[in-house]
């Protein structure tokens, strides 16, 4: 969150004066947060009532540790206050010259996105035909190394076939190294380099896998060499949203916060 946000949670918490007869979602060390506020919450920032509530109550937290630190002041004062305070307490700590080039080679690594498709032959049922699987396999790689093209390779599993065995092939657009496939797939897709590349065939739980590359590139936009310093500020964002998670984490621990449901079930966007 911006100094700039911060301060204007403040205000509005600390602006609030008299007595409402709103109905009161939860409180957040005795300082009540109104179902009108959830509401429009829900609508500016298009989130559910647990969501925008969840948003509130972390807001309501840093005014806290605002107050603390500084009572009640005036806005351009608070304002400096929460710029202060998070200078100390999340940006001073990630510093670049803290960044290894070991942080700029993992995080450049984990930007590099690949747009491929396979061939895969089916893990059988049968035990006894594993071997005939892995046959299988290499005569899918031996056809990928002499097709011309996509098109040629994505026949490949229509040309090629065994009783008892299904062979499919599959665009697996473009993805990064994030999980999205289980790791001995990744593993092995992630050596490629150049366009047309073919890995294969290799095994994962789902059967032997024949992928070939059509296009490599990096969210960064280039060569590490030309966007390193985008590296390394990417690796102190990073830094400093955890520690500001961190943060979070703390006051919500020291708090105490109660939530009525039953307004809160009823929240809608209006």
């Amino acid at each position: 969150m911006s100094a700039r946000a911060l301060a204007a949670v403040v205000l509005c918490c600390c602006g609030q004066a008299g007595t409402t007869k709103a109905p009161i979602v939860a409180e957040v060390n005795g300082v009540p947060l109104l179902l009108p506020d959830l509401e429009r919450r829900m609508r500016a920032d298009h989130l559910p009532a647990r969501a925008a509530l969840d948003r509130m109550i972390d807001e309501a937290l840093e005014a806290e540790l605002l107050r603390r630190s500084g009572g009640d002041l005036a806005w351009e004062r608070k304002r400096a206050l929460v710029q202060k305070l998070l200078a100390a307490a999340v940006e001073a700590p990630a510093r670049a010259d803290d960044v290894t080039e070991e942080d700029v080679q993992d995080l450049y690594g984990k930007a590099r996105t690949l747009d491929a498709e396979h061939v895969l032959v089916k893990r059988p049922a049968r035990q006894e035909d594993f071997g005939r699987a892995r046959v299988l396999a290499e005569r899918v790689r031996a056809a990928a190394d002499r097709a011309a093209d996509g098109a040629a390779f994505a026949a490949i599993a229509h040309d090629v076939a065994a009783p008892g065995l299904e062979v499919v092939h599959e665009d697996l657009g473009k993805f990064r190294r994030d999980g999205t496939f289980v790791p001995a797939f990744e593993e092995q897709v992630f050596r490629m380099r150049a366009p047309g590349e073919i890995a294969g065939p290799f095994e994962t739980e789902f059967g032997w896998h024949v992928v070939r590359l059509r296009e490599a590139s990096n969210w960064f936009g280039g060569p590490l060499a030309d966007v390193r310093s985008k590296v390394v500020e990417k690796v102190l964002i990073n830094r400093r949203r955890q520690r500001l998670d961190e943060l979070m984490r703390a006051l919500a621990r020291r708090a105490h916060v109660e939530v009525d449901a039953t307004p809160l079930d009823g929240a809608a966007l209006r």
